[in-house]
């Protein structure tokens, strides 16, 4: 258990011994904090490209981008599909590179012990995530020696305090307040009338490490009272929300047909975390969505 999927990263590649100048194999669409701790290890992050529809890398795109310094592949499943990673794992398999899944924005229930494709596949429960702790991350390891190593060196940062995570649980319980229904349509306009974009305000409160000091922040372990949360959260977790919020998508795309690329359409089981969707004119399409109730951005944490 980690304090974020980037903190686990980060404790990934300062253990595993990895030399400057080697390089990792990322899929092309991430969040850019991604390939910036890799660079901070004095490592390559070389792109996959992922088909739009799929939201999948392809063997052929990964083959591409591997070369002989080649020490991992993070591959991350995005806007709450799955790709299938048959193909992916036997390559890494049989060049004995390192396999990451990024589930961050993926999470569904944990699968059955055994069953992850990756060597480590890496879960976040931050603020926008499904089945939130508001902070927090697991990392399930197939070698438990790597697993054992991993938390022999986290133990060596230092601990989130109780009090912040408390401050947390404050902001974030304010910002949902802001989000329910007819409240957050007043603020949304009340805020147009003082010339302030409510979009730029809320992707401004989701961030989980803004302002300076990225590594310092990211370097700590969880509070006790972060891992209280996620284990209740884990033992409540509810598969119906899931399961509403893909009926919504798929209710969603039959309205609009083939008329507007939906992002990860055919991506394996799409749960629609974020349901993307690709149009020539987004700024003057999100606010007529915003008028007729829906919650629409451009803003993306994606690169």
């Amino acid at each position: 258990v980690a304090l974020s999927v980037r903190s686990g990263l980060d404790l990934l590649l300062s253990t595993e011994g990895f030399e400057p100048g080697d390089e990792i194999a990322m899929s092309a669409l991430t969040i850019p904090d991604m390939p910036r701790i890799v660079r901070e290890h004095g490592l390559v992050p070389v792109p996959i490209d992922v088909d739009p529809l799929t939201l999948s890398i392809s063997e052929e795109a990964m083959l591409a981008a591997l070369s002989p310094r080649t020490k991992g592949v993070v591959v991350a499943h995005l806007f709450g599909g799955r790709m299938p990673l048959g193909s992916i794992a036997e390559i890494c398999r049989a060049r004995g590179l390192l396999l990451i899944e990024d589930c961050a924005q993926a999470f569904a229930g944990f699968p059955e012990p055994g069953t992850d494709e990756g060597d480590i596949s890496m879960y976040s429960f931050g603020p926008i995530k499904t089945h939130s702790s508001l902070i927090g991350a697991v990392f399930t390891c197939r070698d438990p020696d790597l697993a054992d190593r991993l938390n022999a060196a986290q133990e060596a940062w230092p601990q989130v305090s109780g009090t912040e995570y408390l401050q947390r649980l404050i902001k974030y319980g304010f910002v949902k307040g802001l989000s329910l229904g007819p409240v957050a349509g007043t603020v949304a306009a009340s805020l147009r009338l003082v010339g302030r974009d409510h979009d730029r305000m809320a992707t401004q409160m989701a961030r989980g490490f803004a302002g300076g000091d990225f590594f310092s922040k990211i370097r700590r372990r969880p509070a006790s009272a972060i891992l209280a949360m996620m284990s209740r959260r884990f033992a409540q977790f509810d598969d119906a929300s899931v399961q509403r919020r893909r009926a919504l998508g798929e209710r969603f795309r039959a309205r609009i047909g083939e008329r507007i690329p939906v992002l990860g359409s055919e991506a394996l089981d799409p749960t629609y975390w974020v349901l993307a969707i690709s149009v020539d004119n987004p700024t003057e399409l999100v606010p007529k969505l915003w008028r007729h109730g829906f919650d629409a951005t451009c803003s993306s944490s994606l690169q």
